[in-house]
């Protein structure tokens, strides 16, 4: 799986070769379709390698790019994607509580935050990185641990993880990313259930605000799982503000557990599928 070391892009791993897979006419078309239709979102997840550091969030924003001469036609997206360091946070609270005698000492770990920036571009329906066209920061944020979102979180669905079909084993990252997306209906369905399919634009929606913004954290509480929630504007006959949540504790079986909470909608005439979230607000 490549990997991004600073502004470099080294292949880590000769299975996924970004060059290889992103052409047509390539020896395996199996691997080559699943490429093309993955999106932007679980694409920067197999560019990128896992934090370094061993409590951590990771972030991702996706905002919309327009046409120059056409202002509402969409010509690709641009990804936003922060690794960050948690685990000297958790260290010290773990620290007061407990006594550093009684902490595991590779949790005091500083090193420093990341964030990257991968430019896509809209190629027949499928999203096509240029991979020189990607932006890195050395980052230095301070960030809380993880804080409960408030909100009625219904029915546990339970959802088994995937994995691409050139993987022997389950990349947790991407997959878990690729379960949030289909939680929250970003996936094809009937004949094309593997295949990115955006949601229709929200009105007003500019470059400079996410569409959608996904965390993922290794570590919630003192439960070890990994939690991941996608929260997105969605566009219908009004705007509402949606999360999904999808929580794996690494079993044998890939299979997770998904959520889904409506934070708030506009107008005051809600859906029949938001009335079942109460309590709810309008958005703002």
């Amino acid at each position: 799986m490549p990997c991004l070391f600073k502004d470099e892009l080294v292949l880590a791993s000769p299975i996924f070769d970004y060059a290889s897979l992103n052409q047509k006419g390539i020896e395996n078309q199996e691997f080559y379709h699943y490429f093309r239709d993955m999106g932007p979102l679980e694409m920067t997840l197999r560019m990128l390698e896992e934090p370094p550091f061993p409590i951590w969030r990771l972030t991702l924003q996706m905002f919309p790019k327009f046409s120059s001469t056409l202002p509402i036609q969409l010509t690709g997206y641009k990804v936003i994607v922060q690794r960050i360091n948690l685990s000297s946070s958790l260290y010290q609270l773990l620290a007061e509580s407990h006594g550093e005698e009684n902490v595991e000492s590779m949790l005091d770990d500083d090193t420093s935050s990341d964030r990257h920036t991968l430019h896509y571009t809209i190629s027949n329906t499928s999203a096509s990185l240029n991979t020189k066209n990607i932006d890195y920061q050395s980052i230095e944020i301070s960030s809380q641990l993880w804080e409960e979102v408030a909100g009625d979180w219904g029915t546990n669905t339970p959802m088994y993880l995937t994995k691409s079909p050139w993987e022997e084993e389950i990349n947790i990252l991407p997959s878990l990313l690729r379960a949030l997306a289909q939680k929250a209906g970003w996936m094809g369905k009937g004949v094309h259930p593997s295949v990115w399919m955006p949601q229709e634009l929200p009105e007003g929606l500019t470059e400079k605000t996410p569409w959608v913004e996904v965390s993922i954290e290794n570590y919630i509480d003192n439960n070890g799982v990994y939690l991941a929630q996608w929260h997105d504007l969605v566009a219908d006959d009004s705007i509402s503000q949606t999360l999904y949540r999808v929580i794996y504790d690494g079993n044998e079986n890939n299979l997770s557990e998904s959520y889904m909470s409506v934070l708030c909608h506009r107008p005051a005439h809600a859906t029949k599928d938001i009335d079942k979230n109460q309590p709810q607000q309008m958005c703002q």
